[in-house]
């Protein structure tokens, strides 16, 4: 642009962009009165005067009473309504700094969401507005808050088809350019399946479904109100998700809301239910609820129907049973489970009586027991069935105790003292103790010639007993026999006893015999003797014993044995010598020992006790009080007829004691003799245990171990020989081994 000013060409250009530029909203939710704030970074240096010219967006007011103010210190700013969408803004002050914040007061946000549009321009301060900068900045309006809510009514109905009605409310009155560009969407929460579409209190609204989303269009006559009725098929839920409700201009929100949540209209676990939500109509299936039966006297849901009603097959709601036959049942009305006071319930039937073999406890028919035809308890019978009997204890039974006898069909008692009878009480087949059965009665004691048996029956004594106890225990005989051995009659008493009385009495337990009384022995038992009709073990002293009585002996004896001769022992000054006795014993081969004469040992000649031998007999030697053939090697040399042993050193000798032939352990022989050590020029054979001459004992060593271990072999096995037998026996013997 081009202008004179005297006589000068003045061409200016376009606008600088401001440094920055920028419209915030206290609030940006839509159709608000709010304050707006400019701030504002010139790129250009203002001073006091110069204006800012701010163009609105057409959808944004600014109110009559509107206010302008300066955030700037030093700068105040004063405001002028050029027309509906210019607003011009006159800074002044001392200096205009680059950067100013200015509020404006009652400024009316757009009635629907969206982006907006404000362009700012600033001038100078004359009168020819030069435009210096230029700068644009956008407010986004939010929709505002939609307010759903909903009326609960009776057909909402969880697990069946339901019909809800929501209110939408928006937070202003519209009044849309264009109302048929309104609309509003309903997204129905998860809970519930939409099965038509859905009506609305405006007339000529047009609803839609899609998926779960209800879309309402041509709301011509919509300003700030309008109900959406659905049906819809809902499963089980304690409070659903939310819905979500959109009302919309041409596409732009106006206002949202996704807070409404519904909850059931009857409280759990009704399924439906009457004006008071606790009042149920229906109940809540299984695992909805544990009560799922309705019981409609009280409108409640129980698990099970209380006394006096019944669930029906294929029900859920409780029937009453028949009051006039039950006083509780199942299945139907007529089937009690329990009847009321005075019936008594039997097979699912109330009667005034219980049948046959049945008795009534409390208001129940129960069976009687143990074969009853009746009974007035489970144990206490009046009679029995057919093939039974009544017994004491008023129980039925095959038969009746063994002291009672069945007569009509009751056991009746024995008369006492039977124990058991049969055909009538008095008639006994057995008889309480102490008595005995006879001829069908009960006696304290048997007849004269009977006895009681085992059985307690009468037998006869087995003749010629007169009186007895058992068959085989007789008491008292007839004339002219005797009672042997209180079980029989004898004419004659047997061995062993005599008469007495009437009876055979015992001799004494030696006699074998006896006359008149019992020690008067004519004869004895085996072993014993008779002497002075007495029987004896032992003959007295002077007697011997003969054909089984004591005989005396012929002096000099004392005793004797076998015959009147044959001493055993002797009087005074007399020695027994074998069977006789002598006034001294034999000088050769005897001793005196006691009062006897005792024969030495075999081979000896003399000795000086039974075992100990002074001199042998010829060809034998004395060897340790003993007579022998041979000489042991440990005691080879013979002596005036005795065995001689070597000398301590010598194991064998020979001629002389200490003419060794071997030595004893650990003596080493040396020609002849044993020595503990070797001579000069001689080592000690540790094998052979001999004196060597020349060579070193370490060559030898092992033969003389092996030597030394043989010669304790032969000690030992002479030791333990020597334990059992005599030491020549043992040399013997040993000389075969070796």
């Amino acid at each position: 642009m081009e202008y004179m000013y005297n006589n000068l060409i003045i061409t200016l250009t376009l606008p600088t962009t401001l440094t920055y530029f920028a419209v915030t909203p206290t609030s940006s939710v839509a159709n608000t009165v709010t304050t707006y704030q400019l701030s504002v970074s010139f790129a250009q240096t203002h001073n006091s005067g110069d204006r800012l010219l701010l163009t609105f967006p057409p959808t944004i007011i600014l109110n009559s009473n509107f206010v302008c103010s300066s955030s700037t210190t030093g700068v105040s700013v004063a405001c002028f309504q050029s027309n509906s969408t210019l607003l011009q803004l006159t800074l002044t002050g001392t200096t205009i700094p680059s950067s100013v914040v200015v509020s404006i007061t009652k400024v009316q946000n757009n009635w629907y969401a969206g982006s907006n549009s404000f362009s700012l321009q600033t001038t100078t301060n004359d009168t020819n507005t030069y435009l210096v900068e230029q700068g644009t900045a956008a407010v986004t309006v939010t929709a505002a808050t939609l307010t759903l809510s909903y009326t609960p009514s009776n057909s909402l109905v969880l697990l069946s088809s339901s019909s809800l009605t929501i209110t939408v409310t928006s937070p202003f009155t519209i009044s849309a350019p264009i109302p048929n560009l309104l609309s509003i969407s309903l997204s129905v929460p998860g809970e519930f399946a939409p099965t038509t579409s859905c009506t609305t209190s405006i007339s000529g609204a047009v609803c839609s479904l899609s998926g779960a989303t209800y879309t309402v269009t041509s709301l011509g006559a919509f300003t700030n109100t309008i109900n959406i009725v659905f049906t819809a098929a809902t499963t089980y839920f304690s409070s659903s998700s939310v819905f979500t409700g959109v009302l919309s201009y041409n596409g732009s929100n106006i206002a949202t809301d996704s807070s409404l949540k519904v909850t059931p209209y009857c409280t759990n676990p009704c399924k439906s239910c009457t004006s008071n939500f606790t009042q149920c109509t229906s109940c809540l299936p299984s695992p909805y609820a544990s009560l799922n039966n309705l019981f409609v006297p009280n409108s409640s849901c129980v698990s099970n129907c209380p006394s006096g009603y019944y669930l029906p097959s294929s029900s859920t709601t409780c029937a009453q049973c028949n009051t006039s036959a039950c006083l509780t049942c199942t299945t139907t009305a007529n089937t009690c489970t329990s009847c009321s006071t005075p019936t008594f319930l039997s097979n699912n039937s109330c009667l005034q009586q219980c049948p046959n073999t049945y008795f009534g406890s409390g208001t129940t028919c129960v069976p009687c027991v143990n074969q009853c035809n009746n009974c007035t308890n489970a144990t206490y019978c009046l009679t029995c069935v057919s093939g039974y009997t009544l017994n004491p204890d008023n129980t039925c039974a095959l038969t009746c105790p063994s002291n009672y006898i069945s007569l009509s069909a009751i056991c009746t008692i024995c008369t006492v003292p039977c124990s058991t009878c049969t055909g009538s009480v008095t008639k006994c087949t057995s008889c309480q103790a102490a008595y005995i059965l006879y001829n069908n009665s009960c006696i304290l004691a048997c007849p004269l010639g009977q006895f009681q048996d085992s059985n307690n029956l009468c037998q006869n004594c087995i003749s010629p007993c007169k009186y007895c106890t058992t068959a085989l225990s007789c008491v008292s005989c007839v004339t002219g026999y005797y009672v042997y051995n209180a079980t029989q009659c004898v004419a004659i008493c047997p061995s062993g006893t005599f008469a007495l009385a009437s009876a055979c009495s015992n001799c004494s337990s030696s006699c074998q015999t006896c006359a008149n009384v019992a020690t008067n022995c004519t004869s004895c038992q085996s072993g014993l003797f008779l002497y002075m009709s007495t029987c004896y073990s032992t003959c007295p002293t002077e007697t011997y014993p003969y054909q089984g009585t004591c005989t005396s002996c012929v002096s000099p004896c004392n005793t004797c044995l076998n015959g009147a001769f044959s001493c055993s022992t002797c009087v005074a000054d007399y020695y027994l010598l074998n069977t006789s006795c002598v006034t001294s014993c034999p000088s050769t081969g005897y001793t005196t020992i006691n009062v006897s004469c005792v024969a030495c040992p075999v081979n000896c000649i003399t000795c000086s006790s039974s075992t100990t031998c002074a001199v042998c007999a010829s060809t034998y030697y004395l060897y340790q009080g003993g007579c022998i053939t041979q000489c042991p090697s440990t005691s080879p040399i013979i002596v005036n007829s005795a065995c001689t042993s070597c000398s301590p050193e010598c194991a064998t000798c020979q001629q002389t004691p200490s003419n060794c032939l071997t030595c004893t352990l650990y003596y080493y022989k040396y020609s002849y003799t044993c020595l503990q050590s070797c001579p000069l020029s001689y080592y000690s054979n540790q094998m052979s245990y001999t004196c060597e001459s020349g060579l070193s004992s370490k060559i030898v060593f092992f033969p003389v171990l092996i030597t030394y271990l043989v010669v304790i072999a032969f000690l030992v096995v002479v030791r333990i020989f020597s334990r059992v037998t005599s030491l020549p026996t043992v040399l013997t013997a040993l000389s075969g081994w070796f």
